[in-house]
């Protein structure tokens, strides 16, 4: 049966044989694994330099707000330019359908030069990437050559080493960077923020991002459910030295589950029929499987996924991905601001990490997921995996601590109880530890992820609440509260004598 179906993969896209040279950036083939494979069954070559036209936008702490665009194959422009050999080079590379001047690259930039002195590189690359998704998965081997015969007159013209270089790819652009560390021995970092899956899940490592591209390699996972039937984008395999997967690495909160409310704006449905033109062909070649869930029937032409996609022009087209696509680079955009609100845990999956395993960090620490994770001292040749949860909207960084309590009273109650964190000068909103059946003297326990770090807490506050009337008005107490920080595993511990009526605050001291 496996035969019938990769027979009918082929016969949806022609595999041909083909090789095509460009001078600058040498030769692409489309022979396997470039093509001709169950996840790569169209064949295409990419299309020259001059069509794909990519530019570099360059941003330093002298031009916060407007780049100078440069180009290795006129060197006097990066001479010109305000461009510094002795600081360090972080490349940003889009995605399919996006383009270097889209917001969020700019506020990337902008962000961390609020933090570092760099050189701060958009990398564009939209002439390639507006396009059918077939054709633009196999443009980034020639924009992943761009940048690297940047680097290397970087490296020929000012003595630069690619050990200063740190290269940020979303999507395909991940791919993209992943063909760059591949030409260029010794980058110091490469960062896969939600590395696209069509095209590059299971393909062998000469094809896709992989931690054997630079020195370091995290990754930070947002979209990972299958493509068919979820419409993930992003590759849910392991495939750098840290591997993150915030909330599980699938439904990012905040994100609604419904596919169309996931397109990040009107133009976006372009985006939604090439993704269901691409189950649709899919469905032409096992027809067992029913495109009704997604409410889209076959498109009229499978001979290429997408080949009849239309692409908007004009101001206002982006990157018309799913909310939880684009999470990773908000995550990361965050991440250079509050450097300590995204510990990842390590966990072998997303339901032990929810129990408590990993918590709190080991002797050797938790790596910390985004523009800090190269920090993290506990690289290994094999792949971490770590986990983390993150808020709903912006900023997303958040603080995990355990919380026990142990209730006093005198009778069951049939209800539920929140407890707040309060340092200083801050303090957090309440969070609910149980609901059911509370028993005095009996200790609760749940994992937080708190909206502020409110560093060692000085005071708690407990409510709690009746779920259905009581006449009793029984009275509730928290004897004893203790607050564990996942990050250094410190422990705070406090103590309550009172017992209140439901929904009065009860405030406890440290012990």
């Amino acid at each position: 049966m496996l035969g019938v179906w990769i027979f009918t993969l082929f016969l949806i896209g022609t595999v041909r044989g083909g090789e095509v040279c460009y001078e600058r950036l040498g030769c692409f083939t489309d022979d396997i694994p470039w093509a001709g494979t169950i996840e790569r069954p169209i064949a295409n070559l990419p299309w020259s330099p001059e069509k794909i036209n990519t530019r570099f936008l360059l941003f330093t702490k002298h031009n916060t707000d407007n780049f100078q665009e440069i180009t290795a194959i006129n060197p006097s422009t990066i001479l010109s330019s305000n461009f510094q050999a002795s600081k360090k080079t972080r490349f940003i590379i889009h995605g399919f359908i996006d383009k270097g001047e889209e917001n969020w690259l700019l506020d990337m930039c902008k962000r961390m030069l609020q933090v570092e002195d760099v050189n701060c590189i958009c990398v564009d690359w939209k002439g390639g990437s507006r396009c059918p998704y077939t054709q633009a998965a196999h443009n980034i081997r020639v924009v992943g050559a761009e940048v690297a015969y940047f680097i290397d007159t970087l490296k020929k013209n000012y003595g630069y080493s690619p050990s200063d270089v740190h290269l940020i790819g979303h999507s395909l652009g991940a791919h993209a960077v992943a063909e760059t560390g591949r030409r260029i021995q010794g980058v110091a970092r490469i960062t896969g923020l939600d590395p696209a899956e069509p095209y590059f899940q299971n393909t062998p490592t000469e094809v896709r991002l992989d931690a054997s591209d630079a020195k370091f390699v995290d990754v930070i996972h947002t979209d990972t459910a299958p493509m068919i039937p979820n419409l993930g984008f992003g590759m849910s395999q392991a495939v750098g030295h840290l591997d993150f997967y915030p909330n599980g690495g699938e439904e990012m909160p905040g994100c609604q589950k419904n596919v169309i409310s996931q397109v990040v704006d009107t133009d976006g449905i372009w985006e939604a029929f090439f993704v269901s033109d691409v189950v649709g062909c899919w469905n032409t070649a096992f027809p067992s499987f029913s495109l009704r869930q997604l409410g889209r029937t076959k498109p009229r032409s499978c001979r290429k996924f997408g080949s009849h996609l239309k692409i908007p022009d004009g101001k206002g087209t982006r990157d018309f991905v799913a909310c939880n696509h684009l999470r990773s680079y908000e995550y990361y955009s965050d991440s250079i601001i509050n450097p300590d609100g995204f510990i990842g845990y390590p966990s072998p999956t997303y339901e032990s990490f929810k129990s408590g395993t990993g918590f709190p960090c080991p002797s050797g620490g938790c790596p910390r997921m985004g523009h800090y994770a190269d920090s993290f001292r506990g690289v290994t040749r094999v792949s971490q995996k770590f986990y983390l949860n993150t808020g709903d909207t912006k900023d997303f960084s958040r603080w995990r601590y355990k919380v026990t309590v142990t209730v006093s009273g005198s009778h069951n109650v049939q209800g539920y109880f929140s407890i707040a964190l309060y340092s200083n000068n801050r303090s957090t909103k309440p969070y609910q530890i149980f609901k059911g059946s509370i028993s005095p003297g009996k200790k609760y326990t749940a994992f937080i992820d708190a909206e502020v770090d409110v560093g060692t807490p000085k005071k708690v506050k407990f409510l709690w609440n009746n779920s259905i009337h009581n006449p009793l008005l029984p009275k509730l107490g928290a004897q004893a509260v203790t607050v564990q920080f996942g990050g250094d595993g410190s422990v705070s511990n406090f103590c309550g004598s009172e017992t209140e009526r439901e929904d009065v605050l009860q405030t406890l001291n440290l012990c």
